[in-house]
C-alpha cells in the first residue's frame, strides 16, 4: 500500500501511545457471523436488470486512458450484470475535500474507497455510507467464500459492516525503502540497520556525495517518527487514544517516550541537512521523487515484496529494511476497503461489482493494470511487464481493490509472493484491540478540538522543522486543555466494555 498516503495521522493520535511490553497477545478472537441470514447468492439475470452506470471513486494520480479502460471493462460487465463503470480517480491532494463535497451535494456516487486512515468511522457516523450486511449476504457470496473471516469481522460497527476490505495481507510492519543503485554504489551493509538511528551513517554518505539527492525524504504524511512505533489506534487513526499493538496491555495511555525520541532524532537529521527543507509544506510524493531519482530513502509500511511492487511504479531499483516486527490491528485490517455511498441509486448493483472484483480475474486486472498490449505485456500466464503506453494508466492501486491474490505479478516480483504473504500474516502479533471500533459521538467536540491542534503542529514537528524539546510540552498541554483526557476516558470505557462482552481480559 502507498503508505505515503495511508499514514495521514494527526498529531493528537500519534501522541497517544502506551508503554512497550515484550509480551504478545492471544490469537483467540471471537468472530460472530456477519449476519444470521444464510447467503443465498440470489441475483437477477442481466436481461431483467435495467442498465446502470456504477461510479468508482478513489484517490489516485492522473490516468489519461481511463475511458479506454472503462470501455474494456464494460465489454465484460454488461453481459454479467447489465452495468457499465464510471472510473472517477481523484487527485490525492484533493481526495478528502472532493469526497466531502460529493456527500454534501448529494451527487450520485456508488463505490467509495475508504480506510481507517481515510475517515471510515467518521463517514459511518455521518451516515454517508450504507450498511452492507444484507447486501453482502445476497450479492457477495464470492467475497465471503475467499475472504479471511477476520477481514470481515474487523470493520463491523455495532455488528454492521459499512465497507468490504481488499483481500490482501492482514499484517503490517514498518521500516524504510531505499534506492538500491545508491546502496550498491557506496557498498552499504544494510544488515547493520536494526533501528532508525543506524541509518545515519548512510544518510551522511549520500549528503556528502550526492548533492542533488535528498538523503531522507519526508512530507506531512511520511515521517520516520510515525513509522517506527507500534501504535494501535483502535479503528480510527485520527482519534486520540492508542494501545501498543505488540503488547498484551489494554490500558490506553496518552504518551510514549519512544515517539519523543524519534521526534528528536528527526530534528537532528533535519538540522544536519539529511531531510528536505520543505518537508512540512511540500505536496510532492515519494513516487514523484523516486521517478526523478531525487531522493535516497523514506519511511514506509512494509510487507514481503513491497520494494518490488514499488519498483514497477517508479522504475527504479529499490530495497526495503524492516524496523518493526509484523503485527495486526483493526487499522491494518481496515487499511483498504470499498464502501457504498448513501447517494448510490442502485446499491445492489454496486455490491455485485465489488463481488466481481473479488472473483473475476479479468475485470480486476483491467482495473488495476489496464489493457494488455497497451498498458502491460504478458510474459507468462500471471506475469507482466509494462507496455508501450504504461504511463497513461499507471495506477499503483493494486492494493485498493478486490482480491489482490488474483493480481498479476510483475516480472521483477517473487513468484512465491502470495505464499510469503500468507506466512507473513501467520507469524504476525495480533493486537488485543482487533475488532474494536470506537464510537466518537459523546466526545465529538473534543475530537475536533484535538484534531485542530494536530493539524496546526503535526507536519512541522514530525518532520523536524520545529524543535520538539521546546514545542512538544506545549502541544501536550494544548491537547489536554482541548479535552484529550475525556476522549481517552470514553475510549477506555467503550474498550473495556467491548473486551468484557468478548470474554477478553482487561488492563
Amino acid at each position: 500500500m502507498s503508505s505515503n498516503r495511508k499514514s495521514i495521522l494527526l498529531f493528537s493520535g500519534l501522541l497517544l501511545v502506551t508503554m512497550l511490553s515484550s509480551s504478545s497477545c492471544s490469537d483467540d478472537i471471537s468472530m460472530p457471523p456477519i449476519s444470521t441470514i444464510e447467503p443465498t447468492g440470489e441475483q437477477s439475470p442481466p436481461s431483467t436488470l435495467p442498465p446502470y452506470e456504477i461510479s468508482v471513486l478513489w484517490p489516485s494520480n492522473e490516468l489519461q486512458d481511463e475511458q479506454l479502460v472503462e470501455e474494456a471493462i464494460n465489454h465484460i460487465l454488461v453481459p454479467r450484470i447489465n452495468a457499465t463503470i464510471d472510473l472517477r480517480p481523484i487527485d490525492w491532494g484533493q481526495w478528502g475535500d472532493k469526497l466531502n463535497l460529493t456527500f454534501a451535494s448529494q451527487e450520485k456516487s456508488d463505490l467509495i474507497f475508504t480506510a481507517a486512515w481515510s475517515g471510515y468511522t467518521d463517514y459511518v457516523n455521518r451516515k454517508a455510507l450504507l450498511p452492507l450486511n444484507q447486501l453482502l449476504d445476497k450479492y457477495g457470496t464470492g467475497i465471503k467464500a475467499y475472504m479471511d473471516p477476520l477481514l470481515l469481522y474487523a470493520p463491523q460497527i455495532d455488528g454492521e459492516l459499512y465497507a468490504i476490505p481488499t483481500n490482501k495481507e492482514i499484517a503490517a510492519s514498518t521500516g524504510v525503502i531505499l534506492r538500491k543503485d545508491l546502496v550498491d554504489k557506496y557498498h552499504m551493509d544494510l544488515s547493520k540497520v536494526k533501528k532508525a538511528e543506524d541509518l545515519e551513517p548512510f544518510l551522511k554518505i549520500i549528503f556528502e556525495n550526492e548533492p542533488h539527492v535528498t538523503p531522507f525524504f519526508m512530507n506531512a504524511s511520511t515521517s520516520i517518527a510515525s513509522y517506527n512505533q507500534y501504535p494501535d489506534h483502535l479503528g480510527d487513526n485520527n482519534i486520540s487514544g492508542i494501545i501498543m499493538r505488540n503488547s498484551s496491555s489494554t490500558r490506553i495511555i496518552a504518551d510514549d517516550p519512544q515517539f519523543l525520541n524519534m521526534l528528536n532524532l528527526t530534528r537532528n537529521w533535519y538540522l544536519k541537512g539529511y531531510i528536505n527543507r520543505d518537508a512540512a509544506t511540500t505536496h510532492s510524493t515519494t513516487v514523484d521523487h523516486l521517478r526523478a531519482k531525487t531522493i535516497f530513502a523514506y519511511a514506509e509500511s512494509l510487507k514481503p515484496g513491497k520494494d518490488k511492487e514499488l519498483e514497477q511504479n517508479v522504475k527504479v531499483p529499490l530495497v526495503q529494511i524492516e524496523l518493526t516486527v509484523p503485527t495486526v490491528t483493526t487499522g491494518d485490517l481496515l487499511s483498504s476497503m470499498l464502501a457504498i455511498s448513501k447517494n448510490s441509486k442502485d446499491p445492489e448493483r454496486a455490491m455485485m461489482l465489488i463481488n466481481l472484483l473479488h472473483t473475476d480475474k479479468e475485470i480486476l486486472n483491467l482495473l488495476v493494470y489496464g489493457i494488455e498490449g497497451r498498458h502491460y505485456l504478458k510474459r507468462s500466464i500471471d506475469t507482466i511487464e509494462e507496455g508501450p503506453d504504461n504511463s497513461n494508466y499507471n495506477t499503483g492501486n493494486n492494493w485498493m481493490f478486490g482480491n489482490q491474490f488474483l493480481n498479476y505479478l510483475g516480472v521483477n516480483e517473487d513468484p512465491e509472493k502470495w505464499e510469503r504473504l500468507k506466512e507473513f500474516n501467520k507469524k504476525a502479533i495480533r493486537s488485543p484491540g482487533i475488532g474494536f471500533t470506537f464510537n466518537p459521538e459523546k466526545v465529538f467536540k473534543e475530537i475536533l478540538a484535538c484534531n485542530a491542534i494536530g493539524g496546526k503542529y503535526y507536519a512541522a514537528i514530525s518532520t523536524g522543522t520545529i524543535d520538539p524539546k521546546i514545542n512538544y510540552p506545549k502541544i501536550q498541554l494544548e491537547l489536554v486543555n482541548a479535552g484529550q483526557n475525556r476522549i481517552i476516558a470514553e475510549k477506555q470505557r467503550q474498550f473495556d466494555q467491548w473486551l468484557k462482552l468478548n470474554g477478553r481480559s482487561t488492563r
